[in-house]
């Protein structure tokens, strides 16, 4: 099972992609649609879909913002679905676990 990241309740989180590439060439991917959605523990869609742009002059990386607004409640399991897709049998897709933490000083 994959680690789980935190989403902090009542700031914006950043989701990203880093480093999308063409499993068949090595090449990176930079005009591909991607999309996140974000799933409670039951499967019901609780945000999305979220855009991923790319990020310019990058190699194949792409950001999105989980607004502040959105609500989450402390403690709880999210999973983000991502899918990528940049054509014809170049698609790819990511389920990333999710804990809803508050902000804390450091």
């Amino acid at each position: 099972m994959a680690t789980e990241q935190v989403i902090l309740i009542l700031n914006d989180n950043l989701i990203e992609i880093i480093g999308l590439k063409d499993a068949s060439d090595d090449s990176f991917q930079n005009s591909a649609t991607v999309a996140a959605n974000i799933f409670d523990k039951d499967g019901t869609l609780i945000v999305g879909p979220i855009t991923l742009a790319y990020i310019a002059a990058s190699n194949g990386d792409y950001r999105g913002t989980i607004e502040d607004s959105e609500t989450f409640i402390l403690g709880a399991l999210y999973t983000a679905k991502i899918d990528a897709d940049a054509g014809l049998d170049l698609k790819a897709h990511w389920e990333l676990p999710l804990r809803a933490e508050n902000r804390k000083f450091s």
